[in-house]
């Protein structure tokens, strides 16, 4: 498994590339053209298979584990609430959807963007398992573990965690389905219908929040899937109103742009320039340096790195820089996130990540939010 994981990686972090410049080419020609240039629907399907090709190597991250996380304390409660109005549309009306949320749920961390995904997947495939309707339950739950389930899965530690349970009515997986159902690729559907990610994606998700994940089924019973995520306190939980921008208007703010994929690099840099920005361009960090030594009377507001590249990597251009210019806020990017940044949790204040593929609303997003961010 986790050999297949890094050469998951490997690929979604290739593919990655060249969907970035697909995604960002196709949008910005729809941008130009007329509402009735008759080339528009077939850049519109075009610009379809690019985000499900997206969504595809964003499954393949997460079942290796390599996908970056942007954690906050939160309580499940709130994020289930949140999205029950959308579950029950994924069920139908067959399908009778129950929350049973525990009062006084302990905090987690977790990214409540890849966390939201882990339900959906699971909800979905509750729903798949009852084609003729029944009933789903979403259970919350303050789980003290002891040594019984810490002998049952040795993955869960003796601590406080916060449980959440989907069970479902259907059909009984059987013994053999159950020793493969978080495979990648491994699916009891008809060929074609779905891609067989969605389990392992959800356990990528789970280990990479520290945490663990159950399934039993039995007849009469159904199926449940047990998600154990740990406790946290109060401490690290975002206010619910933050600061208005703080950040320099767009004319006064200069881009350090490094990126090695020609492509990637000249639509990166005309979205920038676009929104106002003054880009500097390289193509490596040995001539990122030299960029910044070239305008050193001039404040270098953001760095905005690949992350993997030939000479230097992002980090170690990154490192440089800093040393030089402590005000430089840095934004990397990569299709395969660097493990010396994510593993070992080396990110900086002011340092950020934006995963590739990207659209060109989310990169102006992702470095107005950088540049805003409070010391």
């Amino acid at each position: 498994m986790d050999s297949a994981g890094r050469l998951a990686g490997g690929i979604a972090h290739d593919f990655n590339n060249y969907l970035t410049s697909m995604i960002i080419n196709t949008e910005l020609a729809l941008m130009t053209l007329p509402h009735d240039h008759p080339a528009r629907e077939h850049l519109v399907e075009i610009q379809k298979a690019s985000e499900q090709a997206a969504e595809l190597t964003d499954e393949l991250l997460s079942f290796s584990r390599r996908q970056v996380m942007e954690p906050v304390v939160l309580n499940l409660n709130d994020l289930i609430t949140g999205v029950e109005g959308y579950l029950q549309e994924l069920v139908g009306n067959a399908v009778e959807l129950v929350t049973l949320l525990q009062p006084g749920l302990k905090d987690v961390k977790v990214d409540p963007v890849r966390f939201g995904r882990v339900i959906v997947n699971l909800v979905e495939n509750a729903r798949d398992a009852m084609p003729e309707g029944g009933k789903l339950t979403i259970g919350t739950a303050n789980q003290q573990i002891g040594e019984g389930l810490a002998d049952i899965d040795p993955g869960i530690t003796e601590s406080a965690y916060v449980k959440v349970t989907i069970h479902d009515t259907g059909k009984v997986v059987s013994e053999e389905v159950m020793a493969h159902i978080f495979e990648p690729f491994f699916s009891t559907r008809e060929h074609g219908q779905r891609n067989g990610l969605r389990l392992s994606t959800c356990y990528g998700i789970v280990k990479q929040h520290q945490g663990e994940i159950l399934v039993q089924s039995k007849p009469g019973e159904g199926t449940t899937f047990e998600v154990y995520l740990p406790g946290v306190g109060q401490e690290g939980r975002i206010p619910e109103s933050a600061e208005a921008d703080k950040g320099p208007s767009t004319d006064e703010t200069t881009v350090l742009l490094v990126e090695d994929e020609p492509s990637i690099r000249l639509m990166t840099t005309r979205i920038l320039r676009r929104e106002g920005y003054t880009v500097l361009e390289a193509a490596n960090g040995d001539e990122g340096l030299q960029v910044a030594a070239a305008h050193a009377g001039q404040t270098i507001h953001l760095l905005l790195s690949d992350l993997v590249m030939p000479v230097m990597t992002g980090k170690e251009l990154a490192d440089r820089l800093l040393s030089l210019h402590p005000e430089t806020r840095v934004l990397f990017t990569s299709g395969y996130p660097d493990e010396t940044i994510v593993d070992r949790g080396e990110r900086r204040p002011g340092i950020q990540f934006i995963q590739k593929p990207f659209t060109p609303a989310s990169l102006v997003l992702k470095v107005r939010e950088v540049l805003n961010q409070e010391e």
